[in-house]
């Protein structure tokens, strides 16, 4: 009689039966873990808290979406990064064609900031104030660039813009918050 053993399944097979099963508690897994910095990415981007907030559902919808998105969790965060940077972006170029000018915005936020009680250093909380009065051109670039790690030449593809442009948003910025943190530090 001939020797019948059970087949096992390789790695893929295994992963790929475990997703069909349990894909609702992986996603929440996922979402569990991942959320919040997907979150404060898309806030960083974005500054309004809502539209942040839409932009991590958009993220989670889209992530649901992928068909291989739970084979590999160690892209996971990578994927989600993506996902956030583009959901972000998004909302951002709708957020623009309905506002007119975000520069009277940031002209009062700066003048509110200025007003503040500065401390000595500066600390994250302040860094954080910081950006999100810098418009909305500028703030994009430096974030990508300064608080995710981004290289110029990824950004620029991202933003459709040139590698020169994007330098010179990110060195903008940068001049703004040193002037924002300047101008706290004479008022105080």
């Amino acid at each position: 009689m001939p020797d019948i053993r059970k087949r096992t399944k390789t790695a893929s097979e295994k992963i790929l039966v475990r997703g069909r099963n349990h894909t609702a508690s992986q996603l929440r897994s996922v979402y569990k873990r991942q959320a919040a910095c997907v979150y404060t990415l898309c806030l960083h981007l974005l500054v309004d808290a809502s539209l942040a907030e839409g932009a991590t559902v958009d993220v989670f919808v889209r992530f649901n979406q992928i068909p291989a998105r739970l084979q590999d969790e160690s892209r996971t965060p990578a994927c989600l990064r993506e996902l956030a940077i583009e959901a972000a972006l998004a909302r951002l170029q709708e957020r623009n064609g309905a506002v007119e000018s975000l520069a009277d915005e940031v002209e009062s936020s700066s003048r509110t900031l200025a007003s503040g009680n500065g401390a000595a250093r500066l600390d994250p909380a302040r860094l954080e104030q910081l950006i999100v009065h810098l418009p909305a051109s500028l703030r994009v670039s430096y974030v990508l660039c300064d608080v995710e790690g981004l290289s110029d030449a990824d950004i620029a593809a991202r933003l459709r813009l040139d590698k020169a442009d994007v330098r010179r948003r990110i060195h903008s910025a940068r001049l703004e918050l040193r002037r924002l943190w300047l101008g706290l530090r004479k008022q105080e």
